[in-house]
């Protein structure tokens, strides 16, 4: 019955609020909603294809180092660099705002909590990723598309590695803490229940920088004279 509902609550909610998104925001731009979800279940396999690559090159037995790699490279940094390759070379070029680019940034990763939240249904943390894995790839992914939003400045470089690395940072903890709290053998099961205070962190981060986005709008329109 609680796979059941893992599965359920792993399939809905990404439908849902890619649905809600979609008609509030789409209106000229369908084809890029489209194209940002079905770009966020390609990003499974790069990810995957990523940690095939890594697991030929890195090989380990210890407990501690196993659980830091698969939280913070396997589904930390992994999926954050797809998502960022994959939106540079598919979507980027039609987000003419900032706001364009974060929306379609957040859709892609709709796509690609769709079938994560899939894959974990049936474990241990199935029932709490199915709460708590939407609204961490919702915010992770704003805050990336932030930065991304502003690569067109000079220190584009630096930018695009802030975003990357703020939003594989969070995503990575999220998953350490819910690793670690299933861990039998490192592991104390409170541990991931530390997701919710991160996840308010995360949203707090979030907020500002949507307030720093709505200062830089109005910025630009007083330097073009607008307002």
């Amino acid at each position: 019955m609680i796979i059941f509902i893992s599965l359920l609550f792993a399939i809905i909610p990404s439908i849902l609020l890619f649905k809600l998104l979609y008609t509030k925001y789409a209106k000229e731009k369908k084809t890029q909603f489209v194209l940002s979800f079905i770009a966020g279940f390609a990003c499974i396999v790069t990810t995957v294809a990523l940690a095939v690559l890594f697991n030929l090159i890195f090989i380990t037995r210890n407990q501690w180092i196993l659980v830091i790699i698969k939280s913070f490279v396997y589904n930390g940094l992994f999926p954050e660099l797809s998502k960022l390759f994959l939106f540079l070379f598919l979507i980027y070029k039609n987000s003419k705002k900032a706001t364009d680019g974060i929306i379609l940034y957040i859709i892609m990763s709709f796509g690609f909590v769709y079938f994560e939240n899939l894959f974990y249904s049936s474990g241990d943390t199935g029932l709490l990723r199915a709460f708590t894995a939407i609204p961490g790839h919702i915010l992770w992914s704003g805050i990336a598309g932030y930065y991304i939003t502003k690569v067109r400045k000079p220190d584009k470089k630096r930018l695009l590695i802030s975003g990357l690395f703020m939003a594989a940072i969070y995503h990575g903890t999220f998953n350490f803490l819910l690793f670690t709290g299933t861990n039998k053998i490192i592991g104390n099961v409170y541990l991931k229940y530390l997701v919710i205070p991160l996840l308010i962190l995360c949203f707090m981060h979030f907020q500002y920088l949507l307030k720093q986005a709505d200062i830089d709008i109005k910025k630009i329109l007083r330097e073009r004279k607008l307002i």
